[in-house]
């Protein structure tokens, strides 16, 4: 997008002046990159200065892994990853399915819940399935696990099934 235009949506928001265009702005402040998350957190501390700010402005961020697990066998596995974000109490669990035996270990499905409370969400990656104990991880293996199974997903090169959509989704809860 080019840099007149981001300025240019980014100075009508701060002109409403209220809540909603703090809260707006802190989003992308977190969410967009570059000049536009600059000029975003610029915006935000403007109207902080006039006194307005958002309630959910706080709330705001990227989400981080509290804890990880696998489950599984040689044949599939599912990589579990409690995640938190600045905040909150709740957390979120994400869950990547990675199939070993057909596709060499690619990303066949994943899913993101809502944020719920952490000792339900802890419970998740405590579960056990078919006799198999969650395996802790730690965060750099389940990086590397994950962008490895995804890398396998899409590469027709590998010995993975190329998907024509992403496998991923996201819950909408109970």
């Amino acid at each position: 997008m080019p840099a007149a235009v981001t300025t240019a949506f980014l100075g009508e928001i701060e002109k409403r002046g209220d809540q909603d265009a703090a809260g707006a702005l802190a989003a992308l402040a977190v969410l967009a990159t570059g000049n536009a998350a600059v000029a975003a957190l610029a915006g935000v501390e403007r109207l902080a200065v006039d006194g307005v700010r958002s309630p959910a402005a706080g709330r705001v961020g990227a989400a981080t892994v509290r804890e990880a697990g696998r489950l599984g066998d040689g044949d599939a596995e599912l990589l579990v990853a409690l995640l938190e974000r600045p905040k909150s109490r709740r957390l979120q669990v994400a869950v990547l399915g990675v199939e070993h035996e057909d596709t060499g270990g690619a990303l066949v499905e994943c899913m993101l819940s809502p944020p719920m409370p952490a000792a339900e969400a802890r419970s998740l990656l405590d579960q056990t399935e078919d006799g198999y104990r969650s395996e802790r991880l730690e965060v750099d293996e389940l990086v590397a696990r994950a962008v490895s199974a995804a890398q396998r997903a899409v590469d027709p090169t590998s010995r993975s099934v190329t998907r024509r959509r992403s496998p991923c989704r996201s819950s909408r809860g109970p």
